[in-house]
């Protein structure tokens, strides 16, 4: 969870979990399968409520870009859009109408645009890259 303006839940648990069944995963909507680990967050926003099921992979992304982007965050569950708001992730239809993704940023690499799946390709590049973004700003 992060420090930042957003609603933080008024109850917040993680766990990390190995699948008795198939789960998707939230952000890439990857299948988690049965026995595989993921890490499970849940929380009371508002009243209500929610669930959030990362794959290992996800999970791993995510604790990295905590680590980088010192200042911003991100809601649970929404840190492939705010990739693609910052513009790091850019898509593109191509001519069968299929969206193709490409990482603007040498830090981060597109394993597959569908289901979009990311990862982490060189964590000193990122750090740097991700302080010249900041200076800029």
């Amino acid at each position: 969870m992060c420090n930042c303006d957003l609603e933080q839940p008024s109850v917040y648990n993680e766990f990390f979990r190995r699948a008795n069944k198939a789960h998707t995963c939230c952000e890439c909507k990857s299948t988690i399968q049965k026995g595989e680990g993921y890490v499970l967050i849940q929380g009371l926003w508002e009243d209500e409520w929610k669930s959030y099921k990362y794959c290992s992979s996800c999970n791993k992304l995510i604790e990295k870009a905590f680590e980088l982007l010192d200042d911003d965050c991100f809601p649970v569950g929404e840190f492939y859009i705010y990739l693609i708001e910052a513009d790091i992730l850019v898509g593109e239809r191509n001519e069968d109408g299929v969206m193709v993704w490409d990482s603007s940023v040498d830090w981060l690499r597109v394993v597959t645009s569908s289901p979009l799946k990311l990862e982490l390709v060189d964590v000193e590049a990122a750090k740097e890259e991700v302080q010249e973004f900041a200076r800029a700003a």
